[in-house]
C-alpha cells in the first residue's frame, strides 16, 4: 500500500524506523539513522530519501540536525488523510559535515 519514493539505484531509504517509548530521547533513534546512513554510503548511494509525518516533531528536528532537507515536490500520500513529507540527505555532503 505504500508508494515507492526512490527514483534510482543511487538512492537509499529506510521506512518506519521506531524507538520504544522508554528509549526515546536517549539518542537511540539517531544511532539507528546514522547506521542506515553509513550503510547507504558503504553501498555507494548518493542520497538517503525518507518520509515522515509533519506531526512527528522530535523526529523532524533530529532529521534536520543530521542534514536532511525537505523536498516538497516528492511529498506523497499512501492513503487519503495521510500526508508524508519527503526528506533527502545528500550523502557526500553528510560525510563532510559528520
Amino acid at each position: 500500500p505504500y508508494g515507492e519514493i526512490l527514483r534510482g539505484p543511487d538512492e537509499a531509504a529506510f521506512r518506519m524506523l521506531a524507538v520504544a517509548a522508554p528509549w526515546r530521547g536517549h539518542g537511540a533513534g539517531e544511532l539507528l539513522v546514522r547506521a542506515c546512513i553509513e550503510r547507504a554510503r558503504a553501498l555507494g548511494c548518493a542520497r538517503m530519501v525518507i518520509s515522515t509525518e509533519a506531526g512527528m516533531q522530535a523526529a523532524g528536528r533530529m532529521y534536520a540536525r543530521l542534514g536532511f532537507v525537505r523536498v516538497p515536490g516528492r511529498d506523497w500520500s499512501p492513503q487519503p488523510g495521510v500526508a508524508l513529507l519527503c526528506l533527502v540527505l545528500e550523502l557526500a555532503q553528510a560525510a563532510q559535515t559528520g
